[in-house]
């Protein structure tokens, strides 16, 4: 692992890894933070961190890859919501 710069992580691309994947790094402290891959190459995975990296010494983390992307689950009145929007916005124009 190389140090972080602001809400990125880059790390040595290991085998088996995809474009999204959730990726939670597992502090010495035993704090958890949780972030997804948003670019690969053959040498350099950079993940995002979505609670920031601050704090964090690159030295002391272990890398879970979770093996899908990060998903959220929505109420359906969030749903509705936003489907009436866009229904809205397509009759009215």
């Amino acid at each position: 692992m190389t140090p972080s710069t602001g809400p990125l992580v880059f790390i040595k691309t290991p085998e088996n890894v995809t474009f999204e994947e959730q990726v939670i790094l597992n502090l010495k402290n035993g704090e958890k933070r949780i972030g997804n891959v948003i670019k690969l190459s053959e040498d350099i995975t950079t993940i995002q961190i979505y609670q920031g990296t601050s704090g964090i010494n690159t030295a002391d983390i272990k890398t879970e890859f979770v093996g899908k992307p990060l998903m959220l689950k929505l109420a359906p009145t969030m749903l509705r919501s936003s489907f009436q929007w866009c229904s809205d916005k397509l009759l009215t124009g």
